[in-house]
């Protein structure tokens, strides 16, 4: 069992299992002035690397202190309806000052914005603009109120997927300037209709109200996420209006989500259209006339995950008053008990059958033999390009890499389930004599496996993850539903260990979340000699497979005599 971690070293820096995670005591005489606030400001950092911890806390310590210092005086508005009480301003100082109060000291304000401003204090009924300060009140318009005119701001044509969530972010907050601009034309006791546009009604409503399916659809146009993934939180968003109606997100209690995750264990487990499309009552009670089984644990955790998170960002993002969901807990499941690591007798007879059945001009006799040598997830395996197999001063590798790397602008989108699978992979010796790289580069496609589509939820190896199970199962014999696909991936990092390979060199290989290549791209060409040095040492001591390999290396020696 391992210890318990011992600090970091980081000021408002902890541990949380493997994970670290900010947490910082609000000050004394801020929570005397807001006593419903928590005693702590806790974040996970999502990472558990020292360095990258460091770089966010120094972030969130400004954040904090800023918000501290929010709250422990009077809101922006509040302080310029005192500012304009306590004295006697001419209408451009009044306007400065009124500015200066809502959007901050730092804000230098130019003198033309000043002329505007201190035309709408002058003319506060006379919406009629005159040549001369056209201009003015024009720029008045565009810097803090450009959404007064338009809130309807579109995503840039052929923006990059990366791109879409940081314009979200910003289309936020020029909608909360737009806000603050109402707020502070009537602060100095104008109206914004002096601004000559009529306001939409998303900037004078006091408060627009949205369900949880709404805020999951603006959360899945933000996120560039793989769209199965936000197929999968809509329809948890969905499963819960089921259960509760379409109510307003904010009228949402943590109660009805602790019911819901109890709801859950319920739900079967089935992919028939009549147990999907129907509402959750309805796909309980079906799939119990049915004795269908009952969804996993861990698809329990990623649906309730899935409604927390859309919570927390529409919370993040104005469009919830309350994360009400942050302090129920997801129950963690330990990864053995999902799946395991073959068996020697295991591997033996799954290698045995995959070269008997299976063709090696086939990209089904393939795909197992290359995850398997190179700890590669299904995923990362199916979706390689030809490009991808490459020749690096001197060695073979494979480029695991998504599309913003590749030259080739029109390809096809790739996915990865980590970001730590931008990785740089040496090929294994067994697969080199195997003819890996010729089979790669002969495909008929620009993948090495030509074969495979992308399915409705865009992977590559969704059809054929499943003629796997059914070779597994049927063939093989292999019955235990804890050895799946990926059970590849655990006998590689079994393998690994066995070699006595340094931990730091396993994660890399493996593209592990423990890993520091995410922070170092996918490995300098200096490196490739010695990950290729310790990848040959990995060894599954299955007779079957050196069997297969001295076979294949010596039919194609000659074939090319």
């Amino acid at each position: 069992m391992a210890g318990k971690k011992s600090g970091t070293g980081i000021p408002n820096v902890i541990w949380k299992g493997n994970r670290l995670h900010y947490k910082r005591r609000w000050p004394t005489d801020v929570r005397r002035l807001h006593p419903e606030m928590k005693e702590f400001w806790e974040e996970a950092l999502g990472t558990s690397d020292l360095k990258v911890a460091l770089s966010k806390a120094s972030e969130l310590n400004l954040r904090f202190d800023a918000q501290a210092e929010r709250l422990r005086g009077p809101s922006p508005v509040e302080q310029a309806k005192q500012r304009l009480r306590q004295r006697s301003f001419n209408e451009r100082d009044r306007f400065k000052y009124g500015v200066e109060s809502v959007l901050g000291p730092e804000l230098k304000v130019p003198a033309e914005l000043l002329d505007g401003g201190a035309f709408l204090l002058s003319n506060p009924s006379d919406y009629r603009i005159r040549p001369n300060e056209a201009r003015s009140i024009e720029r008045v318009v565009e810097r803090f109120g450009m959404l007064a005119k338009d809130l309807a701001i579109p995503v840039p044509e052929g923006a990059k997927a990366n791109r879409v969530q940081e314009f979200e972010a910003w289309k936020a907050k020029c909608i909360a300037d737009a806000k603050q601009l109402v707020e502070l034309l009537r602060a100095v006791e104008i109206e914004p209709e002096s601004l000559g546009v009529e306001l939409p009604e998303k900037l004078t409503e006091k408060k627009k109200s949205f369900t949880l399916l709404q805020v999951a659809e603006k959360w899945g146009a933000a996120n560039a996420a793989p769209q199965q993934h936000i197929d999968q939180y809509k329809y948890a968003c969905k499963l819960f209006t089921d259960l509760y109606g379409a109510k307003d997100v904010d009228s949402i209690t943590a109660l009805q989500i602790s019911e819901f995750r109890e709801k859950l264990v319920d739900m079967p487990n089935s992919t028939r259209k009549e147990i999907r499309s129907a509402d959750m009552a309805t796909a309980i009670e079906r799939g119990r006339e049915l004795n269908l089984p009952k969804i996993s644990p861990t698809t329990v955790n990623k649906h309730m995950s899935a409604v927390k998170t859309i919570i927390k960002w529409g919370w993040e993002h104005g469009y919830v008053e309350n994360n009400v969901g942050e302090r129920i807990r997801v129950k963690r499941l330990r990864v053995k008990q999902a799946r395991r690591d073959f068996k020697k007798d295991e591997l033996q007879a799954l290698i045995s059958k995959v070269s008997e059945v299976l063709s090696p001009n086939s990209d089904d006799f393939w795909i197992p033999i290359v995850a398997l040598l190179h700890g590669a997830r299904r995923e990362e395996v199916c979706q390689l390009e030809k490009a991808d197999v490459q020749n690096v001063d001197g060695i073979w590798c494979m480029n695991i890499r998504v599309l913003s790397d590749s030259d080739d602008e029109d390809a096809e989108e790739k996915s990865l389930k980590t970001a730590n699978s931008r990785r740089l992979m040496p090929i294994h010796d067994c697969a080199l004599r195997m003819g890996f790289v010729a089979y790669a580069h002969s495909s008929k496609s620009s993948r090495v496996f030509h074969s495979l589509s992308q399915d409705s939820r865009g992977d590559f190896g969704g059809a054929y993850g499943k003629r796997f199970a059914r070779l597994l199962r049927e063939k093989v014999k292999i019955t235990d539903k804890k050895v799946v696909f990926h059970s590849l991936r655990h006998s590689f990092i079994t393998a690994c260990r066995n070699a006595d390979m340094p931990e730091t060199m396993e994660h890399t290989l493996s593209g592990h979340s423990g890993s520091s290549v995410v922070h170092d791209g996918y490995g300098s060409k200096q490196e490739v000699p010695n990950r290729k040095r310790w990848l040959d040492k990995v060894d599954f001591a299955v007779p079957a497979l050196s069997e297969l390999v001295e076979l294949m290396e010596k039919t194609r020696k000659s074939s090319a005599a």
